[in-house]
């Protein structure tokens, strides 16, 4: 009979092995191929044992060399392989695993550092770096793009399995033309149980990406941009993703999309955040491919600081409800065209036949725009609450208002522009108005609601203005406006 204790440490899965690359050859220095077999063993060892971990202890530069066919993404090759569950990819502080020269061509294609299918109880982690080479590839002339032009780390869901429980955490991921982690659940089966923390991401072709997941978390994630130009892509984005956290995140530099992207992301929180220097701050969408909705979202306690004409928060489509902003913050080098807020975004770029209009709600709570075009524009969107907050000193353009209600061409009634509450906000220094109401001569969609106890004084031109472009229009519809709003209407217009 095996004493109780013996036997626990007889039967123990293996799951507690490591398996040191360099016991398999890696090593600093050494050519690509000899690296991606040792590395590549290590990892199926691990696996073979019923689980454990691969770790490269050594400082130094590792080359990798691509060993085939993705088998997950047609047209790609990659470097190291995810065989099996249960494994820790650990990259000890000062190891940088890279992509060896002259790996990714325009007759090869693009090449995927570590990928992976449909696996569980997966972690990458250790301090260390992989990195991309993206000088190194000299007969690669595709350059960067989203998705599309190699991945760092790379994940896929199948439709029978998605990924359940990966964590990928403490390493640094940077120089290559596509994301720095694409993790792409399929939205039959969904991944479960992604973690991202504590990653620094830096020069890809689109930061971390998740795709159709449950329960994901982004914390302490950090995505700069220097030296991608023109730079493609999001920093953050979550892609038909439910039960989300973004919490202490930071992006830097100018991107071709979003500093973070929630598209068709439903009930999660964004908190605490700092973007700066891009075009685009957040935007919250509809996901237009699977038409599912954006919502129960709510972003706060973050700072947006954009660089050029763009907007610090917008949200966009009709399948976008339940959104609230709280004390989020938006400036800009007074830029013409820069928008703070932009509720229920213009179809401008897309098909004429697009519908932006928003059921709502959306809720605006103690925000700022400061220095910018326009602080807070409202479109065709139903529900809209302004609590407080501060939309003052917007001078960009001769345009520029505080708060400006315009553009209602999609609402087909009433209905689409119901609920306008805006109290308790200040809107002075503006170049022009500091809450101007424009029904663009569009009979039966007017406003409805009440505006009450805000602070409009010392605008240009006036604090509370209605334009109305067709005689006997009253533009303002069922909007009730108390005395004290109205008192800064200091010249009444037809």
């Amino acid at each position: 009979m095996i004493p109780a204790v013996w036997a626990a440490l007889v039967l123990a899965p293996a799951a507690a092995s490591a398996f040191d690359a360099a016991r398999f050859g890696a090593r600093p220095g050494a050519d690509g191929a000899t690296n991606t077999r040792a590395i590549q063993a290590a990892l199926d060892a691990a696996g073979s044992a019923g689980g454990g971990t691969a770790a490269i202890t050594r400082p130094g530069v590792y080359d990798l060399a691509a060993q085939g066919d993705n088998p997950y993404y047609a047209r790609h090759r990659y470097c190291l392989q995810v065989r099996h569950d249960g494994l820790t990819l650990r990259i000890a502080p000062g190891v940088t695993l890279r992509l060896a020269d002259s790996q990714q061509s325009d007759a090869g294609g693009p090449v995927d550092v570590v990928v992976w299918q449909s696996r569980k109880d997966l972690r990458i982690t250790g301090g260390g770096t992989v990195a991309g080479n993206t000088a190194g590839q000299r007969g690669w002339t595709g350059g960067h793009a989203q998705v599309t032009n190699g991945s760092l780390l790379a994940g896929y869901g199948s439709a029978q399995a998605g990924n359940e429980r990966v964590t990928i955490e403490d390493v640094t991921l940077l120089d290559h033309f596509s994301n720095a982690i694409y993790l792409s659940g399929h939205p039959d089966s969904r991944d479960r149980g992604v973690e991202i923390v504590g990653v620094r991401a830096r020069d890809t072709g689109e930061g971390p990406l998740v795709m159709n997941a449950d329960r994901v978390t982004m914390r302490d994630v950090t995505y700069e941009n220097r030296n991608v130009d023109p730079h493609p892509g999001d920093g953050l984005e979550l892609w038909n993703v439910t039960d989300f956290l973004i919490a202490n995140a930071t992006v830097r530099g100018a991107l071709g999309g979003s500093g973070i992207d929630l598209y068709g992301a439903r009930r999660g929180t964004v908190d605490g955040f700092v973007i700066e220097g891009g075009h685009e701050g957040i935007e919250i969408a509809e996901n237009t491919s699977l038409h599912t909705y954006s919502e129960q979202v709510e972003v706060r306690n973050g700072a947006i600081t954009l660089a050029y004409p763009g907007t610090g928060v917008s949200t966009k489509g009709v399948r976008v409800r339940d959104v609230t902003l709280k004390a989020v913050k938006v400036e800009d080098g007074s830029k013409s065209g820069a928008i703070g807020f932009s509720i229920s975004s213009s179809n401008a770029t897309k098909q004429p036949g697009d519908d932006w209009r928003q059921e709502g709600p959306v809720t605006l709570d103690r925000c700022e725009a400061h220095h910018l075009d326009i602080g807070l524009l409202i479109k065709t969107v139903a529900n809209l609450s302004v609590l407080g907050g501060d939309y003052s000193d917007n001078r960009a353009s001769p345009h520029s208002d505080g708060i400006l209600w315009v553009g209602q061409g999609n609402a087909t009634s009433r209905q689409d522009t119901r609920g306008l509450f805006i109290t308790g906000v200040k809107a002075t220094g503006n170049r022009r108005f500091g809450l101007h109401i424009d029904a663009e001569g569009i009979a039966g969609r007017e406003a409805d609601g009440f505006v009450s106890n805000c602070a409009l004084g010392g605008n240009g031109m006036e604090g509370y203005h209605v334009t109305q472009l067709i005689p006997g229009l009253i533009p303002i519809g069922n909007l009730a406006v108390d005395d004290g709003c109205l008192s800064f209407a200091a010249r009444k217009r037809p």
